[in-house]
């Protein structure tokens, strides 16, 4: 990529309010998950990163005169985290957690969606890899944002295969886990139990 490509979508992300180029998955990660809070908690009075609020923190952190390598040089993730302040980011741990760890279960990483609007107060779901036999003693589904959005389970098999999604884990468990044992007994006898 060239430099004069390069300003020109640098000058283009500050004026259009979208992440700029050499923003990387931490701090898309991290936008993700304030957005979540600003739209389920629109009272904690986040500064929201929709279209708007990317303009004025890009602004409040760039010229838009930086040369490639002082704007690359700038640590995104710093300059958000002094930008939405530190008490704040502090909370996020709480209402959007990296990690959930499930009751008698796993401890999930969850994947937050750059597809959360909070211009138009939409939340999306994160996401969470789980293997199947690992919640079977879990009773519950988790959720995130106080309690307001559930997390898409990407159930998979022992060995990583997809198998199917919910956001409702116990009706999963009663109602399409079944349709599925007898194959996941056969290729995974030692996790699932001999049928």
């Amino acid at each position: 990529m060239d430099d004069d490509w390069w300003q020109e979508e640098f000058r283009a992300a500050i004026e259009q309010g979208i992440d700029p180029p050499h923003a990387d998955d931490v701090f898309q990660a991290l936008r993700a998950r304030i957005n979540l809070v600003c739209v389920v908690s629109p009272d904690l009075g986040y500064a929201e990163l929709g279209c708007a609020g990317m303009k004025a923190f890009l602004a409040a952190t760039f010229t838009g005169d930086e040369t490639r390598g002082e704007a690359e040089g700038k640590d995104l993730v710093q300059a958000l985290v002094e930008f939405v302040g530190e008490t704040k980011i502090g909370w996020l741990a709480e209402i959007a957690p990296e990690r959930f760890e499930l009751e008698n279960g796993p401890k999930l990483k969850l994947r937050y969606s750059t597809d959360t609007d909070p211009d138009r107060g939409e939340a999306s779901a994160p996401e969470a890899d789980v293997r199947i036999h690992q919640m079977l003693d879990c009773s519950e589904h988790p959720f995130v944002g106080e309690g307001l959005v559930a997390v898409n389970l990407c159930l998979r098999d022992p060995k990583g295969n997809r198998v199917d999604h919910t956001f409702d884990w116990p009706r999963w468990r009663r109602e399409e886990l079944p349709v599925h044992m007898d194959r996941l007994r056969d290729k995974f006898p030692a996790e699932f139990g001999s049928a």
